[in-house]
């Protein structure tokens, strides 16, 4: 749903996610893979990035959150979306950058 994008991300992070899609995992659809300071592995869905812990979205029923300083090491799986730089000319991502700039969804009050 990309109903209010323009609310959530810059022009430059909408830019950066579509010449490098890999680059930043937008919650609800990347995988990331942990290797924890024990030396457990985790991977999942990243539901949920906050300051003190990542929430992943695994196949166990309940999403399972994974304190940071527990992390060893962090890698983001890399994105099925090809950098759209390949396929679109410069005027088209502007054009596409600033369409979904304009996406916002006005808050109620």
């Amino acid at each position: 749903n990309l109903s209010n994008i323009g609310n959530q991300l810059t022009r430059e992070q909408l830019l950066q996610a579509l010449v490098e899609p890999s680059a930043r995992i937008a919650p609800g659809y990347g995988v990331v893979m942990l290797t924890l300071k024990d030396g457990t592995s985790v991977t999942g869905t990243l539901a949920e990035e906050r300051a003190d812990e990542l929430i992943l979205r695994t196949n166990d029923a309940e999403p399972l959150e994974i304190a940071i300083d527990r992390i060893q090491s962090r890698e983001n799986l890399p994105s099925s979306m090809p950098p759209m730089n390949t396929i679109m000319t410069k005027r088209q991502i502007r054009d596409v950058v600033e369409f979904l700039a304009n996406m916002k969804v006005e808050e109620q009050g």
